[in-house]
């Protein structure tokens, strides 16, 4: 049953698909080496965040999670156009798999799944690109590894329980990365499940649940999860898996897009989903539902839309994204720590 259930959502990308991407770059030297990596220190043995959110959010080791995903980003664009980078990159995902750093306690009250996943889920795409490159006890070892810590987190409460949620859909980038650099076909299907759940699950007018009910971050959640998805979808693209083409009715990732686009431009259709009372807390400190952080297309967050532009060409949508995104249409990199990574590097 598993080949059949394969064969069903696994099909050969079309030619108009096959394109510069996360796993496969266009490899441009001005883009892949602009970015500096700057080592933040190793990866703590074990981790563990404050109930608080806004605590977690403001505090040190959130700033530096974020410096080692920034230094992994960095480094991994690097090692596209040089060898020495690509050495160094994998000395230190070989080095992270034999220590099998960031466990924490699953029975946390918040358990770090964020940070966890931020941290893992680019040294996976830089694994998955450069598999060649490593030894065959270091495959062993390094493989090993990412499936200890995706078991963990499927373990976990709230990768269980919510299955429309950012974090989710940046898991089926670790789980996809994974199973294409594994041949683990078995993780292939349930990343794109992943993909499929979310397309499905979006509301009649392209908002996604439980993101846009995370109070005056609920934009910025929300393209958090455009971007967790665009990713996810090209990732299954390289591994033969058409994501991009799915469609479930009216629903696609087109959709998502464009409810992201229209609640920018006009904050009060996402309000009343925002001031969600299960969520609305988990928002950044000066916003509230009526109150939207849109700073998105700013700055590198916006990055996911290069990937949509070279995949769907200058369609309606992406000539919205890019007159809204100063960040896009200046063709900046900024500083991405976001699974989409170097955008210019790899999607040109």
């Amino acid at each position: 049953m598993r080949r059949l259930a394969l064969a069903f959502c696994v099909v050969l990308a079309s030619a108009a698909m096959a394109q510069a991407s996360i796993l496969e770059p266009s490899g441009n030297p001005k883009f892949c080496a602009a970015l500096s990596a700057s080592y933040p220190g190793p990866l703590p043995d074990r981790i563990g965040i404050s109930g608080n959110y806004r605590e977690n959010y403001l505090s040190d080791f959130d700033n530096y999670m974020h410096s080692y995903a920034l230094y992994l980003t960095a480094l991994s664009s690097q090692a596209v156009v040089s060898e020495g980078a690509a050495q160094k990159l994998r000395a230190e995902i070989v080095a992270n798999a034999r220590r099998e750093p960031i466990t924490y306690n699953i029975a946390d009250e918040t358990p770090p799944i964020f940070h966890v996943l931020l941290v893992t889920v680019p040294q996976a795409l830089a694994y998955a690109r450069d598999r060649d490159r490593y030894s065959a006890e270091e495959r062993a070892v390094v493989e090993a590894w990412f499936l200890k810590v995706i078991r963990s987190l499927q373990k976990d409460y709230a990768l269980r329980k919510y299955k429309l949620d950012n974090k989710q859909y940046l898991f089926g980038v670790l789980m996809a990365a994974y199973g294409h650099a594994s041949g683990d076909r078995e993780m292939l299907n349930k990343a794109f499940k992943t993909y499929t759940t979310a397309i499905k699950g979006q509301r009649a007018d392209g908002s996604l649940p439980r993101d846009s009910g995370r109070g005056g971050s609920a934009l910025h959640y929300s393209n958090q999860a455009v971007g967790n998805l665009v990713a996810l979808a090209d990732v299954l693209q390289s591994a033969g898996v058409d994501a991009w083409g799915y469609r479930s009715g009216k629903k696609s990732i087109h959709s998502i897009i464009t409810f992201l686009l229209d609640a920018t431009e006009t904050p009060a259709l996402i309000a009343g989903y925002a001031d969600d009372p299960e969520t609305r807390d988990a928002s950044f400190p000066g916003t509230s539902p009526t109150n939207q952080d849109r700073s998105w297309p700013d700055g590198e967050m916006a990055s996911w839309g290069h990937y949509y532009l070279k995949t769907f060409g200058r369609n309606e949508i992406a000539e919205r994204l890019f007159a809204l995104s100063p960040f896009l249409a200046s063709g900046r990199i900024g500083r991405p720590d976001g699974p989409y990574g170097n955008a210019r590097c790899y999607a040109g």
